[in-house]
């Protein structure tokens, strides 16, 4: 539990940075990408992560996977409807 939590102030932490500052990390996206689970803790905060990551900058190809991985996980049929609310 420990170990997560600080993976998380990690995450928070590299957003933040990427995100004021405009950088470019495109591993960050992919890296994110396998904390984006209907099941997962703190996933609110995880998505939060990444929208604090993406800015203006980052090309469009590198953010589609993630949007299409939120939309296959979080909006099917199969969901609850605060799952889907989430994604």
């Amino acid at each position: 539990n420990d170990h997560f939590e600080v993976r998380l102030m990690m995450m928070n932490l590299v957003s933040r940075v990427v995100g004021y500052h405009k950088l470019l990390l495109l591993p960050f996206y992919s890296f994110v990408q396998k904390y984006v689970q209907p099941y997962q803790r703190h996933v609110t905060a995880i998505l939060a992560f990444l929208i604090q990551g993406a800015h203006d900058l980052v090309p469009a190809e590198d953010l589609e996977p993630i949007l299409k991985h939120i939309a296959n996980n979080f909006v099917t049929d199969r969901s609850g409807a605060e799952v889907m609310a989430v994604g």
